[in-house]
């Protein structure tokens, strides 16, 4: 029995032809010695705006506020379309009529939204899954006319609807444990059949309706989740790796737009990637890494134009170097908070009625910084701030500040060391770069501070200088 490689292509590396033929290249070399089964995004088209998920989710828009959303659809029978015709040379009569059948059926349920006026999340749900099922549809036809036995498996119905309106947001776990039984369930039909040989799963990177809708739930990003239940749902034993095939030839040490000299990793530890993740790095989606490093499953990110690299290996810290420093990044859109106490409350009493306010008006907080009178951090969202206002004013002196970034120097172990946080704060300091909160992780994985968001792209640059580039 061979082996399973689980291969995930995102939308980037399906939304061209010459993506397209590097897929079929990597799946032919691949199969030879594994048991495949991809998963594969909604297809990306020349922008993210024009991609499939985008195009699906503005005519439901369209649909309930009663415009014409046939531009839309026209648009994703195009791009289908043009995929097939310049990688397989032609059109193809047989996933023509799929996709229009698959399109007709939309068309009929934007009808209904119309009438309505309102979409549910469930609803917009069935309408986004369009896009991983289509491009599901697409590439294993392409497979199979490149001589593959690859095969369409739809995802988005394995939990049923009775199920699906138990499940709480809380209840996650739950959620992921039945999602891997059925996915195996599902996928084994198809890789263990005896009447199958050498059969490809062509996977939905959209594995189901959830309670509030999969975008509020899970995020852009969700068919890594899908990806890495399926690898999951299969024994460690039994699964070489996950490999999430990206643009990007793997995780790199700084942003490769931000800094020309970033360079890629071999090595990341997952705690380390998710820490990137956290901070603001495009590694892959957070929930991903928990699944799969827990149970053993490595994961590599490579990139699809360049099948001969070797990417970056996400796996337990064995060959990580504890205590250095691994990459350096930046989180914007952040605002800082800082609250004087007016003495009301004792510092116990301080605390909990500052975070209960900002809980009440639902702001996620990052860094804290705290004395016994005066507490700053950062929050997500201006605009439910200034809701809170009124509230955190009743504390005492309140002031914010707009326009800021976390920059974040990320590695295992880096407590151990004390070079990496006195490196990056001489590096900021020696560029004029002024600090306004340090704060350091009990987990030792970064050493974080909160600059304006203007500076960036210097700062990034400077520190990697100061800590990666100098070294090497």
């Amino acid at each position: 029995m061979k082996p399973i490689l689980v291969q995930k292509f995102g939308g980037t590396s399906l939304g061209s032809p010459d993506r397209v033929f590097s897929l079929i290249s990597i799946v032919k070399h691949a199969v030879k010695k594994y048991q495949l089964i991809l998963v594969v995004s909604a297809i990306s088209g020349k922008s993210k705006a024009e991609g499939s998920t985008n195009l699906l989710l503005r005519a439901a828009k369209n649909a309930v506020e009663g415009l014409s959303y046939e531009k839309e659809l026209a648009s994703l029978r195009d791009q289908h379309l043009y995929v097939i015709d310049q990688v397989i040379g032609s059109n193809d009569s047989k996933i023509t009529e799929i996709i229009d059948v698959e399109l007709n059926s939309l068309k009929e349920f934007l009808v209904a939204i119309a009438k309505i006026g309102e979409v549910s999340n469930k609803s917009l749900d069935k309408i986004i899954s369009l896009g991983e099922k289509l491009s599901s549809l697409v590439i294993s036809r392409i497979l199979e006319i490149n001589g593959l036995n690859a095969i369409s498996c739809d995802l988005s119905e394995v939990l049923n609807e009775e199920e699906i309106d138990t499940i709480e947001l809380r209840e996650v776990d739950r959620l992921y444990s039945r999602c891997t039984n059925e996915f195996k369930n599902k996928i084994s039909n198809l890789i263990d059949n005896k009447n199958y040989t050498d059969v490809i799963p062509v996977v939905t990177g959209f594995f189901g309706r959830l309670p509030n809708g999969i975008l509020e739930v899970i995020g852009r990003g969700y068919s890594d989740l899908t990806a890495a239940l399926v690898a999951k749902s299969f024994s460690s034993s039994r699964v070489k790796e996950l490999q999430i095939w990206k643009e990007v030839d793997g995780v790199f040490t700084a942003d490769p737009r931000k800094v020309a000299n970033a360079k890629v990793l071999d090595f990341l530890s997952p705690v380390e990637a998710a820490e990137l993740t956290f901070f603001g790095s495009e590694v892959i989606h957070p929930y991903t890494m928990e699944q799969v490093t827990s149970v053993g499953i490595p994961i590599r990110v490579l990139n699809s134009l360049k099948p001969d690299d070797l990417g970056t290996l996400i796996k337990d810290s064995s060959n990580v170097k504890l205590g250095q420093p691994t990459a350096v990044t930046a989180k914007s859109g952040v605002t800082v908070l800082s609250v004087t106490s007016n003495r009301m409350y004792d510092a116990k009493g301080f605390l909990m009625k500052l975070f209960s306010i900002l809980d009440e008006f639902d702001l996620v907080v990052d860094l804290v910084s705290t004395s016994e009178i005066t507490v700053s951090c950062t929050v997500n969202d201006p605009l439910k701030l200034k809701m809170a206002l009124g509230k955190l004013e009743t504390l005492g002196k309140v002031e914010i500040r707009e326009g800021r970034a976390i920059l974040a120097l990320v590695g295992e172990g880096l407590q151990k060391q004390t070079f990496s946080a006195s490196y990056m704060l001489k590096a900021l300091s020696a560029g004029s770069i002024p600090v306004e909160m340090i704060t350091q992780a009990t987990t030792q994985m970064s050493i974080s501070c909160v600059i304006e968001e203007s500076l960036i792209p210097r700062a990034l640059n400077i520190v990697h200088d100061a800590l990666f580039t100098s070294s090497s």
